[in-house]
């Protein structure tokens, strides 16, 4: 997931393990995020009207555009429930997004097989770092600021397949745009749900 323009994630990288029993759709996943955010805390399972902690409020008809919908909505509030850190000051918030995609990158911290997963993802990122390195100016000074650009070249080119060539037009495009959608916002993640979802029911 990718923090939204406007807000102190703006500019971070946020991966999340959406955990699927064999029963899904009838028994909800359990959820939880593992790159620090200041939201959340990291590899502990969410308490989320949508997550195993509340099987009582699940609903079999939930997809998982719905779960990440409900992610989200939890992520840009407030409220307390189990695994949510509290007393987290936006400049903390801020800083850690600026840190995340080095975060999941690194093979010490970062998630298991995070470059493997999402290559297409981190070679558009990285392309957009370089465009706006080469950009400088206004560009550069958005970048110390959290990467807001840089957030929607990424989305912009994996949206379009990652084709190198493609995606570098179609990132510049949406690089102008005042918003993301949330639906683009959680296309990394929406991949991950899938790979997981596919690996529990064939285990």
């Amino acid at each position: 997931m990718i923090g939204a323009d406007d807000t102190v994630y703006a500019g971070g990288v946020y991966h999340g393990r959406v955990r699927f029993t064999k029963e899904y759709p009838f028994k909800p996943p359990s959820i939880m995020m593992t790159t620090p955010n200041g939201r959340f805390e990291i590899n502990k399972r969410l308490c989320l009207s949508i997550s195993d902690f509340h099987p009582e409020t699940w609903n079999p008809l939930w997809s998982v555009s719905t779960i990440l919908l409900g992610i989200s909505s939890f992520f840009y509030e407030d409220a307390n429930t189990t695994g949510a850190l509290v007393g987290v000051g936006d400049e903390e918030k801020r800083a850690l997004a600026r840190k995340s995609f080095g975060y999941n990158m690194d093979a010490a911290t970062g998630p298991k097989n995070f470059q493997s997963n999402f290559k297409g993802f981190i070679d558009a990122w990285r392309e957009a770092k370089e465009k706006e390195e080469r950009g400088g100016g206004e560009r550069g000074r958005g970048r110390e600021d959290g990467g807001d650009s840089d957030a929607r070249n990424v989305v912009g080119a994996a949206d379009d397949g990652n084709n190198a060539h493609d995606g570098n037009n179609a990132a510049g495009e949406r690089a102008n745009a005042n918003t993301i959608t949330l639906g683009i916002l959680c296309v990394a993640i929406v991949v991950a749900v899938i790979a997981v979802n596919v690996a529990a029911r064939s285990s």
